[in-house]
């Protein structure tokens, strides 16, 4: 505002629309002195390169927020000088889709001068900076415009079903939207699956409304899209550990890859624990258009899903009791205390786990004595397992308030 001197360059706010494709071109100029820095860097654009940095909310595409922290992240340059690299003249950007209300944040643009030191691997550290500046924008929220085309709208509608390998009947949970476009997003039902039992889970995903079949897309585009999960407790015994959301090199149980060898995710395999407790199954879907490699991880890309299943144990009949032992439980039904009467049967070393009649777990006891309260379980049939180190017995009971 003050021509040569202590202020420098001040940036405007931009107002963009929502759910807008924008081809972005850059003028530079010294109107001071009449001279076109465009065409200065057209000419030598095999010396500089524009660097983009920008909050994660405002854009649809690219994904993420710029190249200036990582150099190899998406921007959609529409310019490349004799060498095929990008210079960042001309660049395509399409808005956040928003329903409530406008979205705020920062665009940085940073020109650098890299003169013999341009390549693909040069980042925003390498050469001397031309220009810096942020500018404020907002994508401003239009009340008459259709639905954003955001998770909520897109997928309405996924269903897992567990199949045992073994033999048997299918085990289905649905996530859907109980209200349809608004605030309330995707709400799953719990799963109940039998210990001890191998299981393939196949992902179904749509969108009921606009009678869209996700599935059939994801696997036209699979080498864009995979699969992470995460599970609590020892629901599963394979696969091992707590899934590969929080470490991608963590083993899961893929049966389906894309092209290029890489997993995708809508058909794997599960073998519950045979000591198996209730616990929570986390399915995130990745959107990965070009960034998706045996490298890249749950934090890259953009996120199509993600939705917590509650998984409840199905406990088997199974008691291994020697003849010379002896178990039962009393009174039954049982309104406050539930007495264990055993014979050779130590219970110290045990652990004692209650199912509500759905095969939610409701209450864990370890080490326990002969006898429990529950005074607060509400009346019903309940299953009790009771399993320690060479013992395994299980039963039910009715707790009733008379």
């Amino acid at each position: 505002p003050d021509g040569p001197g202590p202020i420098g360059l001040v940036a405007q706010d931009i107002n963009l629309a929502e759910s807008v494709e924008y081809e972005l071109s850059i003028t530079l100029e010294n109107t001071i002195e009449q001279e076109d820095i465009t065409a200065e860097i057209r000419e030598e654009d095999d010396e500089h390169r524009f660097f983009f940095g920008f909050s994660e909310e405002l854009f649809e595409d690219p994904d993420g927020d710029g190249n200036i922290d990582n150099g190899t992240d998406p921007v959609n340059y529409n310019d490349q000088d004799d060498n095929q690299l990008p210079v960042g003249l001309s660049t395509n950007w399409k808005t956040t889709c928003t329903n409530e209300g406008d979205v705020s944040g920062t665009f940085q643009l940073i020109l650098k001068h890299q003169p013999g030191e341009k390549s693909a691997m040069a980042d925003v550290n390498v050469g001397g900076t031309d220009l810096d500046i942020s500018w404020n924008i907002t994508i401003v929220d239009n009340p008459n415009a259709s639905e954003c085309e955001n998770e909520e709208e897109e997928i309405n509608q996924v269903t897992l079903t567990f199949t045992p390998t073994g033999g048997g009947d299918p085990v289905v949970g649905i996530a859907s939207d109980p209200d349809g476009p608004g605030p309330i997003g995707l709400v799953a039902q719990d799963i109940n699956l039998a210990e001890n039992t191998a299981y393939e889970l196949s992902i179904t995903v749509e969108n009921t409304i606009e009678q869209e079949d996700i599935t059939a897309e994801i696997r036209e585009e699979d080498d864009e899209h995979q699969f992470y999960f995460a599970w609590t407790g020892d629901i599963f015994s394979q696969p091992t550990g707590d899934g590969n959301i929080d470490n991608a090199s963590d083993p899961v149980g893929y049966n389906d890859q894309d092209e290029n060898g890489l997993p995708v995710g809508l058909s794997t395999n599960w073998t519950t624990s045979a000591a198996m407790s209730s616990g929570t199954l986390r399915i995130a879907l990745k959107h990965q258009p070009g960034t998706k490699s045996n490298t890249s991880t749950f934090a890259d890309g953009g996120t199509d899903l993600d939705i917590e299943w509650n998984i409840n144990a199905i406990v088997s009949s199974t008691n291994n009791l020697r003849p010379d032992q002896r178990l039962t439980i009393a009174p039954n039904p049982v309104r406050d205390n539930l007495y264990f009467l055993t014979r050779n049967v130590d219970l110290s070393q045990s652990t004692i786990v209650i199912f509500n009649s759905v095969g939610a777990q409701v209450r864990t006891l370890r080490n326990p004595n002969n006898e429990i309260n529950i005074s607060d379980l509400a009346p019903g049939m309940y299953n009790i397992l009771i399993r320690g180190e060479q013992l395994r017995w299980n039963s039910r009971f009715i707790k009733t308030n008379n």
